[in-house]
Order: C-alpha cells, then structure tokens, then sequence
C-alpha cells in the first residue's frame, strides 16, 4: 500500500454535518464530469456511492448505470469523525492501494446541523 492520501479542508458546519455530508451524500459535491471512470468515456457519472460501514464498498454508478468500484471502508464511526472513514482504494491492486483518510475537526465556532 502507498502512503495514505491526506487532504485537509475547513468548513462551516459541525462534524457531524460534514461527515454526513461527505459520507452519505458524496455524489451531490464529487466532480462527476471530471473524477470518474465514466469521464474517461466521455460522459459524467450519475453518483457516487459510499456504504457507511467497514466492509461497505466505495463506487461510482457510471453514466450507463452499470457499477465501477472504486475501494471498501476500512474503519468509519459517526459518533468518532476523527478517525473516519477510512477507505482503500485499490488502484492497479491492492500492492498499490491508496489509504484515504477523513479527519473532521472543528474549530472555533461552528453552525447547527
């Protein structure tokens, strides 16, 4: 496995709102014209879909709706957004798998769900 991906961004919500938001509703932010096997087909995806719960898949739903993978949570707690998800995203197999990890952190003041 490569060294993990590790890619801090702030927002204004509390952890529990960008956690929802990054994990269950993926596919409303994720650059699908762009980011996506079904862009390199020319077309965006329809969605990406991340299943909340270690052992759940990590895909996209491509422009045919036909299902690309694209890795599997290794480690995700709601109640703990420090420390999740954790996904493999086994690009070229899994010698060569990327480790991406989400890490909520809130700072200062933050907005209600």
């Amino acid at each position: 496995m490569t060294d993990p991906i590790v890619k801090t961004i702030a927002v204004s919500a509390s952890a529990a709102r960008a956690f929802d938001i990054f994990v269950n509703r993926i596919g409303t932010w994720w650059p699908l014209d762009s980011h996506a096997v079904s862009a390199s087909q020319g077309q965006p995806a329809r969605d990406v879909v991340i299943e909340p719960r270690i052992g759940g898949a990590v895909y996209e739903v491509m422009f045919d709706g036909t299902r690309a993978d694209w890795g599997q949570v290794l480690a995700i707690d709601p109640a703990d957004p420090w420390h999740s998800p954790g996904i493999r995203a086994p690009t070229r197999g899994l010698l060569r798998a990327s480790m991406c990890v989400l890490r909520i952190a809130v700072r200062g003041r933050q907005k209600s769900p």
